[in-house]
């Protein structure tokens, strides 16, 4: 695997301060071949005032335009800002966005308590668009009968062929929670819709340790060849070590029943957040994100399904990086939130374009300001 072009979809180089940072990116392709990328933007990650910004190619990614779009951030008369915002053609000319949605009504809260090891309230919220992306109906907000806790969006929307949809997300302690036994509630789902965004049901549980001290995070999910099946790799963290520890996988299969987290395997790759995409010919390729200095993202590729993986060194998608105080032997759990505001680097995400070509994103950029970076990678 090859990366072949690179180019910026977002460059905070002379944007105003509240536009400096654009992170979490997203990335759909349509049936006709049109691309957009949904990236949270604001003046720091996960900032009170964060929003969502949408850029439109129409040439596999050489070029972008920014749609003229202002998102409501505020629910039902409540402050809020917007997390992360997924995008999937429902329907050919029919696109649905699925974002979360941060109560900000006391701005000066953070996003997360590391005393409680909550977050503030959250919902996922759901808006269409019939003109390529021009326009959006008003967020609806999806709701999952015995979801429980805090909901966060963990990933783009996956798609099956018979056109089935899930989100994956996670669930989290509220910020106001003190009780340390519920830690349980930390887990990944999928919420699934049958009807192109109508309705959402679920949730479906992907992974949750037994015992609770390793926690499954940052899930990227994919379809896989089977209707209903899906391949999961997680960004895992265990807290009896007090650190990350390998990327591990779960393939497994839509049903209310799958609740068990004895199929989540150890990859054997280092690193933390690691996005699934199957290739044309059937190969199992994976974006890792590897924070460990000097940092970078690799590609790794399967030719058995996920049973060994290849470092295609050196097809690095993005390498070298700022320290940012992370990636030592050990890390409280509280630190690695803290962390997260810090990294400047993260969130791949690739679509295949032809069956030799895709396309990746992802942010990059400096203290100064991050960017939404494009990368075309080639396969045999």
């Amino acid at each position: 695997m090859t990366i072949v072009d690179r180019g910026l979809i977002f460059d905070s180089a002379g944007q105003p301060e509240a536009e400096k940072t654009a992170s979490l990116a997203d990335l759909c392709r349509t049936a006709s071949g049109v691309l957009f990328c949904t990236f949270q933007l604001g003046p720091v990650k996960n900032a009170p005032n964060s929003t969502l910004c949408v850029h439109r190619s129409r040439d596999q990614g050489r070029t972008w335009q920014r749609l003229p779009i202002a998102f409501a951030t505020a629910v039902a008369g409540v402050p809020g800002s917007l997390s992360t915002g997924q995008m999937a053609e429902v329907r050919p000319g029919r696109l649905l966005l699925m974002a979360t949605w941060i109560d900000r009504s006391d701005p000066t809260r953070p996003f997360f308590d590391p005393a409680t090891e909550g977050i503030l309230p959250t919902k996922i919220l759901k808006a269409f668009s019939t003109d390529e992306g021009e326009s959006w109906s008003a967020w609806e907000e999806v709701h999952l009968p015995g979801a429980r806790y805090c909901l966060h969006g963990s990933g783009p929307l996956v798609q099956w062929s018979d056109g089935a949809i899930a989100l994956p997300f996670e669930s989290h302690k509220p910020f106001d929670d003190p009780d340390p036994a519920r830690r349980d509630v930390q887990a990944s789902w999928l919420m699934v819709s049958k009807d192109f965004g109508t309705t959402f049901t679920g949730p479906y549980l992907v992974a949750q340790h037994p015992q609770h001290t390793v926690y499954y995070w940052d899930q990227r999910v994919c379809a896989g060849k089977q209707s209903g099946d899906y391949c999961a790799l997680f960004w895992t963290h265990d807290r009896g070590l007090g650190r990350d520890v390998n990327v591990h996988m779960k393939q497994g299969r839509l049903a209310p029943a799958d609740a068990s987290s004895e199929t989540v395997q150890d990859t054997m790759m280092p690193g933390q957040i690691a996005t699934p995409t199957y290739l044309p010919g059937g190969q199992l390729c994976a974006l890792v994100v590897d924070r460990r200095w000097p940092g970078k993202i690799a590609l790794w590729l399967s030719k058995d399904n996920g049973a060994s993986w290849l470092e295609q060194a050196p097809a690095y998608v993005h390498s070298g990086a700022a320290p940012s105080g992370y990636g030592s032997d050990t890390v409280k759990y509280a630190e690695v939130w803290e962390s997260l505001e810090k990294w400047r680097f993260g969130h791949p995400m690739m679509r295949v374009l032809t069956d030799r070509l895709g396309l990746i994103t992802y942010y990059a950029g400096t203290a100064a300001g991050l960017d939404i970076h494009w990368a075309r990678v080639e396969w045999e």
